[in-house]
């Protein structure tokens, strides 16, 4: 734990590994564990810049401002995935080239810009809106909701379900279409 910024250069290869910044957490060497990970951030952003691979447990990334996953940064262990973000108008950001990888993803956010990959594996994908009221859009881009392109729902692989979970209404502002893989 930390009452500033924490950044992780180096690699990290370890057993069970948890991380929590109260200025923001920065990942930028690679993390191997043999066991679960947890990132996070009490106020400000997680970014994972780098390779983040469990061979034996779950990935739990959180930031209070947002998450982003970028630079072709790989995240991938055997079990669930999930990335939450708790205040208004925060952002799950996964950059192209950039992917998720896991038997289940959970992902938690009032924005998301999902413009590289998210496979569930043998488990589901659930997306949830943070914040009670807020619209969801599904086709178009709308600020100030929690939108999903065509392009974005495309970049979700999951050969069971994907669960949309909204606390407020959701729009359908252009065709879309979702097949299990």
């Amino acid at each position: 734990a930390s009452t500033g910024a924490v950044t992780s250069a180096g690699a990290i290869n370890s057993g069970f590994i948890g991380i929590n910044g109260a200025g923001g957490v920065t990942v930028s060497g690679a993390i191997d564990a043999k066991s679960s990970i947890n990132i996070g951030s009490n106020s400000g952003t997680t970014t994972i810049g780098a390779n983040v691979v469990t061979s034996a447990g779950s990935i739990g990334l959180s930031g209070r401002t947002g998450i982003k996953i970028t630079g072709g940064a790989q995240v991938s262990g055997p079990s669930n995935f999930s990335a939450s973000t708790t205040d208004t108008a925060a952002s799950i950001d996964i950059d192209a080239g950039s992917s998720v990888t896991g038997q289940g993803a959970y992902l938690q956010a009032d924005n998301m810009e999902i413009q590289g990959t998210v496979s569930a594996g043998n488990g589901g994908i659930q997306i949830e809106v943070n914040s009670s009221g807020r619209t969801m859009d599904l086709g178009t881009n709308t600020a100030g909701q929690l939108a999903l392109t065509q392009t974005e729902l495309n970049n979700l692989s999951t050969p069971t379900y994907l669960y949309l979970y909204n606390y407020g209404p959701t729009t359908v502002s252009a065709p879309i279409t979702f097949s299990p893989t």
